[in-house]
């Protein structure tokens, strides 16, 4: 849970709290639902607004390194 008083923190008092859980199995799946939901957020933009760059490299992220999680927000 984020604590209540964590944006009054120092950087380095929120880097503490915050990267274990980016280093746990919960954290690596967060960060592969948000690629997940960015990709599909990105591709329902206009042809003139895609940054398919941005959409591919997101999925590459997705697929070699969160493969383990990829397949739990496919539709």
């Amino acid at each position: 849970m984020k604590p209540e008083n964590f944006d009054q923190l120092s950087h380095k008092e929120q880097e503490e709290i915050a990267l274990p859980i980016f280093a746990s199995l919960r954290g690596q799946y967060l960060i592969a639902q948000a690629l997940q939901v960015a990709i599909r957020t990105m591709k329902a933009k206009d042809d003139e607004e895609l940054e398919l760059s941005n959409i591919e490299d997101m999925e590459m992220l997705l697929q070699g390194v969160y493969y383990e999680y990829a397949g739990c927000f496919r539709q």
